[in-house]
């Protein structure tokens, strides 16, 4: 075989060994390239989930120590005398607070107390002309109030056979709040009505009432809304 020939084909030779080691070597290259990319992509993962348990057991820690503070400064409150002026039960924006309230008594195994004469005043205003305001308001809250005894979460004391003509509540809930200063351990008023509660306030105070609260409904609402949100979260 001639000599030129001979070297053309080892120069060929050469030539697909240099491509094909250069394509091996590329090959290699990009398969580091993408191993290491993979490893970077499972250490991201790894450090996202890491960082994700640690918010979680934050958050649980976080709802446990809330769930704690609120039973520590509620749930003898609900266990003891719980009054709910009326402008609660006649609100009708309430539903969702009222929701809120079964939940948390049902829990606490609580009742509200509610006197005669604060139901005598609903009475009074369900007969009102039936298109009037306050009737309408009335029955709102008579229907509430039926639903919450059906279930015996509260206690009407005394009920007397007919309403009282004028009755007026506000009186008779501070007057059950001093006669009850000697029989429960905690005292809670929820009013809307801001004249009421500062009254109760400083006429408790007065009485040296210390375990005595005033509190209205949105902000009552807010912080078991609060606690049923994170007993679900930890449950």
């Amino acid at each position: 075989m001639p000599l030129p020939i001979i070297a053309w084909g080892l120069a060929i030779a050469v030539s697909v060994y240099g491509a094909k080691k250069a394509y091996d070597l590329y090959s290699e290259a990009q398969e580091e390239s993408k191993a290491r990319d993979r490893q970077q992509l499972e250490e991201e993962e790894l450090r996202m989930k890491e960082q994700k348990a640690r918010e979680d057991q934050e958050k649980l820690s976080k709802a446990k120590d809330e769930i704690a503070d609120f039973e520590l400064l509620w749930k003898k409150r609900f266990e003891s005398l719980l009054l709910v002026d009326s402008n609660i039960w006649m609100n009708r924006e309430y539903d969702n607070f009222f929701k809120e309230l079964e939940w948390i008594m049902q829990n606490f195994s609580s009742c509200i107390k509610m006197s005669s004469v604060q139901f005598d005043e609903i009475i009074n205003l369900k007969n009102l002309d039936y298109e009037h305001p306050k009737s309408k308001l009335a029955r709102c809250a008579l229907s509430r109030i039926e639903y919450f005894q059906n279930i015996n979460l509260i206690e009407i004391i005394p009920m007397d056979i007919n309403a009282k003509k004028g009755a007026y509540a506000d009186p008779d809930i501070i007057e059950i709040l001093i006669d009850s200063l000697s029989r429960n351990p905690a005292m809670t008023l929820i009013s809307d009505d801001r004249e009421l509660r500062i009254r109760a306030n400083q006429i408790m105070k007065d009485k040296q009432a210390n375990d005595f609260k005033s509190i209205t409904g949105q902000e009552i609402f807010d912080l078991i809304k609060k606690y049923h949100l994170n007993i679900d979260f930890v449950s």
